[in-house]
């Protein structure tokens, strides 16, 4: 079920999902839902393993909505060439199928950074906090 974006919430990430193509290139999806105010975003995307919860890799090779920019809305793409990775830097285990992405979106408010995380799978989690 979507989630509404309330007043307190200002902003929220849903729907992440990803997809790997057969030219070791990495689609990953989302939404970033907000108050519509076109706000600038740090956009930071982390693969993770569910067996191993000390991986995490931030993948280097990316293009799209990723990075600085200005992504509210929906339908989001990020594209990972994970072809083009350098091996030293992440080589994918084929025997591994339990890997998953988080993605964070910070942005600058007056009263200073907020975080929102969300978990690629099922329903979108995400934490919202100030530092």
């Amino acid at each position: 079920m979507p989630q509404k974006v309330t007043h307190a919430q200002r902003h929220s990430i849903e729907n992440l999902r990803f997809e790997v193509m057969q030219n070791d290139v990495v689609l990953i999806n989302y939404d970033l839902l907000s108050d519509g105010r076109n706000r600038r975003f740090d956009i930071n995307l982390t693969l993770h393993q569910e067996s191993n919860r000390f991986f995490s890799y931030e993948p280097r090779r990316t293009i799209g909505d990723v990075g600085t920019g200005r992504f509210e809305g929906r339908n989001n793409t990020i594209v990972w060439s994970l072809g083009h990775e350098l091996p030293e830097d992440f080589s994918p285990n084929p025997f591994v199928d339990d890997y998953y992405f988080t993605l964070e979106a910070r942005r600058k408010s007056r009263a200073g950074w907020w975080l929102f995380f969300a978990l690629v799978g099922g329903a979108a989690y995400y934490f919202v906090y100030e530092y």
